[in-house]
């Protein structure tokens, strides 16, 4: 195990005790990482930014079912592409909505 990987685990360990200060360090680790990837799904800025807070809120309320040993850096890529994902479907129903009443108010021929 590498010193990188040892700072990792005492963060998550410390952060699943409810550490906060910890599980801000790990926050600030990963935002980059959790960022980007949420902004190469959304082509938004703004969206990105809120997936990526929703994404860490979920990751705290779990974080007890995460299991040393495994890659936090996959846990939390599935976490942030499963709340972007479900942000492009609110877009596009909340796109269709728009389109469809303004169909409904154009007058019919």
């Amino acid at each position: 195990m590498t010193e990188s990987s040892e700072k990792l685990d005492l963060l998550i360990r410390q952060s699943q005790s409810g550490d906060t200060a910890a599980f801000g360090l790990l926050m600030q680790q990963h935002m980059d990482f959790a960022y980007r990837l949420a902004l190469r799904f959304l082509g938004c800025r703004e969206e990105s930014r809120d997936v990526v807070q929703e994404s860490f809120i979920k990751v705290w309320e779990h974080l007890a079912g995460f299991k040393l040993g495994h890659r936090f850096s996959t846990w939390l890529y599935r976490i942030v592409v499963n709340k972007a994902t479900d942000r492009l479907r609110q877009l596009q129903r909340a796109s269709h909505n728009r389109w469809r009443t303004q169909m409904s108010r154009r007058p019919r021929l």
